[in-house]
């Protein structure tokens, strides 16, 4: 046994220097060489660049209304439209949706396009929930990121390999944002009933209100008779929402989670308005008795 020791390391210090102690480095094979034989190294530093495989047609086409998370706003529709044209594939995009129609709810994989911002200078970012105090970029879901993607559980409503697109409700994308990967939401693997989340993600946030899941305040929605009106109205011509009650739906969702700024706050019967797909939604904000909050939605005009 000591003679095989001492043999290992004589090898072992006839290695170079650089190679002693450190793992091999990955090495890709090219695909076109006759049984692997020649190789080439890739520089693991070098930018990877993502294909995008389609556009997401959405109901929110600004961030001014848009949930911060889907699942805040289950009401809300999109659709996924794939490239075709043998852009992504050399056969009709369609038929990678096939067995899709399976699963009742997907992960969206998708670009922040309309944050558009400078080399990120610091590792750490204030979240609103936490009130100015800063975190860990990793540890939050800020938009604010080395690589701007993001990812959204959405529920699939439709499915068509013909058409190639995908329509999902619960969305909190904007219109024309670049998808980059469809993944079906298997809840045996995506499921993890015991996990945990530290104590500040249950906090009642002021800054975000409903937007924080954690309400700070009670905001109850109502519709004038006008507003309910027009609503049934400017629904008939959209070309996302199947009827005047998923509108609605999404609408009281949005207002429920008090999206205005932090500066709107504070300003009493104060308008709010958003877009919603083809309608230009306008309330006023105030206070009702004790710490309760109204939204009251005066308008629901059709958008130019």
């Amino acid at each position: 046994m000591a003679r095989c020791l001492s043999g290992l390391t004589q090898r072992c210090q006839r290695l170079p220097r650089a190679v002693r102690g450190r793992p091999r480095p990955l090495v890709a094979r090219s695909s076109t060489s006759r049984g692997g034989a020649e190789a080439s190294s890739k520089d693991p530093t070098a930018p990877c660049s993502v294909e995008h495989v389609g556009y997401f047609r959405s109901c929110f086409s600004c961030r001014n209304g848009c949930p911060r998370q889907g699942s805040l706003a289950p009401n809300s529709v999109g659709v996924v439209e794939l490239r075709q044209g043998h852009e992504v594939f050399e056969a009709p995009a369609g038929l990678s949706l096939t067995g899709l129609e399976g699963f009742s709810h997907a992960w969206l994989l998708w670009h922040f396009s309309e944050y558009q911002s400078r080399k990120m200078r610091s590792p750490r970012v204030r979240p609103p929930r936490l009130g100015g105090e800063s975190l860990g970029v990793f540890a939050c879901r800020s938009p604010k990121r080395p690589s701007r993607i993001g990812m959204t559980a959405c529920r699939i409503e439709g499915v068509s390999e013909e058409g190639a697109w995908l329509r999902v409700s619960g969305v909190d994308l904007l219109d024309g944002t670049p998808i980059l990967d469809i993944k079906p939401y298997v809840p045996r693997y995506d499921s993890f009933p015991g996990a945990t989340v530290p104590a500040w993600m249950d906090r009642p946030s002021e800054a975000l209100g409903h937007r924080s899941g954690v309400a700070a305040a009670d905001v109850e929605v109502r519709f004038e008779p006008r507003a309910l009106e027009e609503l049934e109205s400017v629904s008939r011509r959209s070309g996302l929402f199947r009827d005047s009650a998923a509108m609605e739906g999404t609408i009281a969702e949005v207002l429920s989670q008090d999206p205005r700024s932090r500066t709107s706050k504070k300003h009493d019967k104060q308008e709010y308005g958003f877009r919603l797909d083809n309608a230009r939604v306008t309330c006023v904000f105030r206070r009702v008795s004790g710490d309760g909050l109204e939204a009251l939605v005066t308008r629901v005009e059709a958008a130019e």
